[in-house]
């Protein structure tokens, strides 16, 4: 069976949870959305690549070392109202 991702969790529409939600923003009457800012991180490894395609399987079965180098690449960012600022790609073996 496969389930489709939803934008928002269906708790939030029941009725406990939606009193809860009002009366937190009714005490945050001073929060402006423009000074909120949200960092996230992602990242990718080349473990997550098949190496069939480039030939380095076949040498990967030849020798007793890995075919390639491991690499992961990080990605973090800050998104704000207006857009996303400070993207950052970091790189590590």
């Amino acid at each position: 069976m496969t389930f489709k991702k939803k934008a928002h969790a269906g708790e939030q529409q029941r009725p406990d949870v939606l009193r809860r939600r009002e009366a937190w923003f009714d005490l945050r009457p001073d929060l402006d959305p423009a000074r909120l800012v949200f960092i996230d991180e992602t990242g990718a490894n080349t473990k997550m690549a098949s190496p069939a395609r480039s030939g380095a399987a076949r040498r990967a079965l030849s020798s007793s070392g890995p075919a390639w180098s491991l690499e992961t690449t990080t990605f973090v960012g800050a998104r704000r109202l207006e857009g996303m600022t400070a993207p950052m790609v970091l790189g590590a073996r």
